[in-house]
């Protein structure tokens, strides 16, 4: 049976690092031979999934391919470097590149020279706004679009435009907004969402057995004639004066131990089948001599009784750090992460009660434990853990859904050990049968009967163990082609239930506005009151993230964290929101006013994440972690940190593509600066940068920069503006 749409709690897991690159949506990849017109569909696609700075780079490319650029090229290289952007957040150089823009794009009679032309007066009043008293009512900002011909082009405008509207008159688009709103949790959102951070099933064909260094039918054959000699010549070694008591004796001890050995041989031999597959499953990746002596009995004896006679706190020492080396492998990180979701997926079927538990416990921790070494033995080079999630869901359901009978758990567990014991006492009363026999006629002829019997036994289990080998292997084959119709099926449901990276962008979008309007109205903050606002996002500790391929990174539940700065202060409020669901846990607030502000940076430090919290450790000058004794779990990341004159720190995470990188079609410079600007880091860092520099007076002052680049003509008054704040530059 299929399993259900359970994404994201399939991968809730205690382990950080679950990711999921949807590598084969290639919505937002474009070859480097691609026409202007291919890259101008491209960056109206970006565009509209929220990736201005990709979309601004991709229809650049695109007007510079031509002397004359057509209107349509104009009007979205424009609306590319304005698109959700309030006038403080534009540098002079977008300014002076949106005035190239819509001068080229002014004298066009069609649809594209309107919506240029309202472009222009709406960023012209933007940063020269009516005084106060000079006209008796509020400017309405959506008259200046009434001109605009099309619906679909005014109702664009109307979208990437709305930070630079509400800074003209913000409340006209409340009653539309709240309207836009109603659409935050349709299109079966809750049922959807999961899917996009379900991967792909993955499903790697089982390993076949190494071959073996001899033919095992010859080693069969050769091993059956061998121990049908050697009996034959052990049967011929008992003396024929022998006492009928004792040759009785010898004849039931020989036939007790044969028939003992054929009843508890095979339980030996699919014991070692399972230890040798098993051997097979946890092999090191790196082949390294220590892996090989740790798990070598004898060799691991040798090591202690060294270490012993040596130094014992230095080998324990030197024992806890190779264990931590072999911990930081990809394959450990793998099998950790395959774990977490087989333990969880196998709890949802333990039974109520402690005693039943139990017995379920005991009965299922075998094959738990094989199928997660199978797993990772299979695909730990290849996949994804959580691209295996589909394929655990099935086998918890064939083995931790099987109703567990205690009696019958006993029975198999105790015939179990009665066939290895009935193999140890047939090895036993022939040992003695032997003993007893070799020395009463001929000693050379009876230890050569005895070399022949074990010799013989010996090429009888190495074939039979061969043999055994491959029909295991035979039946992972055919549960391969079972699963194999399982996961095509679960493969066309995925196809059909999951959303679009557009639509995750229009849910998120719709989440930030909504959060924005709850603050706003629980604290009955007046419009008027505020100067700038702007969101910060982060994935939650233990979420899932997923992207597409060269797409922004998505989080099934991301940490909002919105900055609105009012004439008075900073207020910052941050939520824990749910994807799917789009509710939150509550919100926490954090006011303070702007000479509290320390400083702004954007610095690496390293992070290690638990269950639902994290760990945040600087990072020095030289790149070591600061006050920190274990490195265990640490990941490096880079962080907007802004630090209060009290010793508060807020801080904002940057993605760094642990496990959704792809080396092969994707540009980390190009991921990193999408991560900035989808994370809000961009604006944040400028905007704050200027605030801990200037203060309030910045506003004001950026406003008569912005008209003077724009406009071409001085301030508005005699003020003279500041320098620009800084622009966060990408590291190579």
């Amino acid at each position: 049976m299929t399993p259900g749409n359970q994404g994201i709690q399939a991968l809730d897991v205690n382990v950080h690092g679950v990711g999921v690159n949807h590598g084969q949506v290639n919505q937002y990849v474009i070859g480097e031979d691609a026409t202007a017109e291919e890259k101008l569909q491209q960056g109206v696609r970006s565009l509209r999934a929220g990736m201005r700075g990709r979309a601004e780079q991709l229809i650049a490319k695109a007007v510079e391919c031509s002397d004359t650029p057509s209107p349509e090229r104009l009007y979205y290289w424009a609306l590319s470097i304005v698109s959700r952007r309030s006038p403080e957040d534009l540098t002079d150089e977008d300014w002076h590149k949106l005035r190239h823009a819509l001068d080229l794009l002014r004298d066009d009679p069609g649809e594209y020279g309107a919506a240029g032309r309202a472009l222009h007066e709406l960023m012209r009043t933007s940063v020269s706004p009516p005084r106060a008293g000079a006209s008796g009512n509020r400017l309405d900002a959506t008259l200046l679009l009434e001109d605009v011909p099309g619906d679909e082009i005014r109702a664009e405008l109307k979208d990437h435009l709305r930070y630079l509207l509400r800074g003209i008159e913000r409340d006209c688009l409340d009653a539309e907004e709240a309207g836009e709103l109603g659409e935050r949790l349709a299109k079966n959102r809750k049922e959807k969402v999961p899917f996009f951070f379900t991967p792909d099933p993955e499903l790697n064909c089982p390993l076949p057995p190494l071959d073996p260094k001899f033919d095992p039918a010859i080693a069969g054959l050769l091993g059956g004639m061998g121990a049908t000699l050697g009996v034959l010549l052990l049967i011929m070694q008992i003396p024929d004066d022998l006492l009928d008591n004792e040759r009785a004796v010898a004849w039931l001890a020989f036939t007790t131990g044969c028939l003992a050995l054929t009843f508890g041989v095979p339980e030996w031999l699919r014991s070692a089948v399972r230890s040798a597959r098993i051997g097979e499953w946890q092999a090191d990746p790196d082949g390294k001599v220590v892996f090989d002596q740790e798990q070598n009995p004898f060799r691991r004896q040798g090591a202690r009784l060294g270490a012993v006679l040596i130094h014992n706190k230095q080998w324990r020492e030197e024992r806890e750090q190779r264990a931590k080396e072999r911990r930081k492998t990809k394959k450990a990180k793998f099998r950790r992460t395959v774990e977490a979701i087989v333990q969880d997926r196998f709890l949802e079927y333990e039974p109520k009660g402690s005693d039943g538990a139990k017995q379920w416990r005991r009965h299922t921790e075998r094959p738990r434990q094989d199928l997660i070494d199978d797993l990772t033995h299979r695909h730990w080079r290849t996949g994804a853990p959580g691209a295996l999630d589909w394929l655990i869901q099935l086998r918890a359901k064939e083995i931790g859904g099987r109703h567990v009978d205690p009696a019958q758990v006993r029975f198999e567990e105790g015939f179990r050990r009665v066939r290895g014991l009935c193999a140890l006492i047939g090895v036993v009363l022939l040992a003695v049968t032997v003993v007893r026999i070799i020395p009463t006629r001929d000693p050379d002829m009876g230890l050569g009967a005895a070399a022949l019997l074990v010799g013989g036994v010996s090429g009888i289990s190495l074939s039979v163990y061969h043999y055994a080998r491959l029909r295991a292997y035979r039946r992972d084959r055919e549960q391969y082609e079972a699963d194999l119709l399982e996961r095509g099926r679960w493969q066309g449901e995925l196809t059909r239930g999951r959303p679009g990276d557009g639509q995750m962008a229009r849910w998120y979008d719709l989440d930030q506005r909504y959060l924005r309007r709850e603050v706003l109205a629980e604290h009955r903050m007046e419009h008027r009151d505020i100067l700038f606002s702007f969101f910060l996002v982060e994935g939650v500790p233990g979420c899932v993230r997923a992207k597409v391929k060269n797409g922004p990174p998505r989080y099934s539940q991301y940490r909002q964290t919105f900055y609105v700065l009012t004439s008075s202060g900073v207020w910052v409020s941050a939520w824990n929101v749910d994807f799917a669901t789009g509710e939150h846990d509550g919100r926490q607030d954090t006011v303070f006013r702007y000479d509290a502000i320390s400083s702004v940076t954007v610095e690496s430090v390293g992070v290690r994440f638990g269950d639902s919290l994290r760990e945040i450790v600087s990072v020095s000058e030289d790149g070591a972690l600061r006050d920190v004794a274990d490195e265990d779990g640490l990941v490096l990341h880079e962080a907007l940190r802004l630090a209060l004159h009290n010793g508060h720190r807020l801080t904002a995470l940057l993605e760094n593509y642990e496990q959704l990188y792809d080396s092969d079609h994707e540009d980390r410079v190009q991921l990193r600066r999408l991560a900035l600007e989808s994370s809000g880091i961009t604006a944040g860092f400028r905007i704050l940068t200027a605030l801990a520099t200037e203060g309030r007076k910045w506003f004001a002052q950026r406003r008569q920069r912005s008209y003077q680049a724009f406009v071409g003509s001085g301030p508005l008054d005699g003020d003279h503006p500041v320098a620009e704040p800084p622009v966060l530059l990408l590291s190579e």
